[in-house]
């Protein structure tokens, strides 16, 4: 007599660990420590973007932001930092979708641009002074310019 197979795990189980695990290491580095983030997980294309990997739909003024995440496509990225580049270009959507709202909205985006400018600036001091002594600030911004120089 065959023994009865046990229920199959989650395929997905470490791609979701990978995934909070980047979140909470980067929501204080972003700035976005106080932010509420829901995850919601497909196994099948984003309705927003049959394509994408991920979206998300931040509302910036109460703090809050919906991830959207495609499981298969983001369980085939073996790359580290391709990995954890979506999900913080995802995350960073919190500080560029104020100005797709404005120019939706037809409102003056001068307000906006300084908010998302001061956030920036913030985000940049914080890593910058938080840098660890072996490292001295000037090689850190170095550093940041560069790799905000990839970009460009």
């Amino acid at each position: 007599m065959k023994k009865p197979r046990p229920v199959s795990p989650d395929p997905y189980k470490r791609t979701k660990e990978r995934v909070n695990r980047i979140i909470k290491q980067w929501k204080p580095r972003l700035g976005l420590h106080n932010w509420w983030i829901r995850i919601e997980w497909f196994e099948g294309s984003l309705e927003l973007d049959a394509s994408a990997i991920a979206t998300c739909e931040p509302a910036w003024q109460y703090n809050e932001m919906r991830l959207r995440i495609c499981l298969p496509k983001m369980a085939a990225i073996q790359e580290p930092q391709a990995f954890e580049e979506v999900i913080i270009h995802e995350l960073l959507h919190a500080y560029t979708i104020p100005v797709l709202d404005a120019d939706k909205n037809g409102d003056d985006g001068k307000l906006i641009m300084e908010w998302v400018t001061s956030s920036l600036t913030r985000i940049v001091y914080d890593l910058v002074e938080n840098t660890d002594h072996q490292t001295s600030k000037r090689d850190a911004l170095k550093e940041l310019g560069q790799e905000l120089g990839r970009f460009n």
